[in-house]
């Protein structure tokens, strides 16, 4: 009789080790969960931040690349040489040596004179554009982002003499999200076209941002301690 009472007494310690133990982890992981909940409120946003993103210019560069693809699946499959003239409004000459570099990469022979024997190719740009969407916010802290929206249109003429052979249009766009930080420095303040309307950040984000950072914070310390000392 007395060696099961030692047995069951042994049973009883380990028993309630067992409890106290997992009590104790329970506790220690509820405090860790509000601690890691504080250090993702507080910490600062450039920790999770991308890479820059590309300028303004350097995005309507790769439109008009992919405007002079669409022209030239529009041409005959010749090696014979073209004469280019471009038509270009003012504040757009920036496209002029893009698109002869597009050209001549493919493969053209490109013609800056006239030739009698050559077919004229007429490119134009009509529109280059950038804009931005109202600002928004990823989560209670992020930081404040815009869609920016780049758009480049125009269209083409290939002509050999008084014939027209080719006619069309190119058009397009390209959409991502750039933070509001990053706005002025996307823009080329020599190129008026590379600049666009920015949001005016809300006025919310200047007078109250402050104060709820700092009472999610106090609210996350409350909890931290109130749960270890349970």
């Amino acid at each position: 009789m007395g060696k099961m009472n030692i047995y069951r007494r042994r049973i009883g310690v380990k028993s309630s080790n067992f409890n106290f133990f997992a009590i104790f982890s329970l506790k220690g992981l509820k405090a860790l969960t509000v601690l890691c909940l504080l250090l993702f409120l507080l910490a600062p946003a450039k920790l999770f931040s991308q890479s820059s993103p590309p300028a303004n210019l350097e995005v309507f560069y790769k439109l008009a690349d992919s405007s002079v693809t669409k022209v030239l699946t529009s041409l005959p499959e010749s090696n014979s040489p073209v004469y280019l003239r471009l038509d270009l409004p003012e504040g757009y000459s920036v496209f002029r040596n893009r698109i002869i570099q597009d050209l001549i990469q493919s493969g053209k022979k490109v013609l800056l004179a006239s030739d009698s024997l050559a077919p004229s190719l007429d490119i134009s740009i009509d529109r280059a554009k950038v804009t931005y969407s109202d600002l928004f916010r990823q989560g209670l802290f992020g930081s404040y982002e815009s869609e920016r929206i780049v758009s480049l249109g125009g269209s083409f003429i290939l002509s050999s003499g008084a014939m027209v052979k080719n006619t069309g249009d190119f058009s397009f766009t390209a959409r991502d999200t750039v933070k509001y930080d990053d706005l002025r420095g996307l823009e080329d303040i020599s190129i008026p076209f590379t600049r666009g309307e920015i949001p005016s950040e809300p006025l919310f984000s200047t007078l109250w941002e402050p104060v709820v950072a700092l009472g999610t914070a106090a609210v996350a310390v409350y909890l931290f301690f109130t749960v270890r000392s349970k």
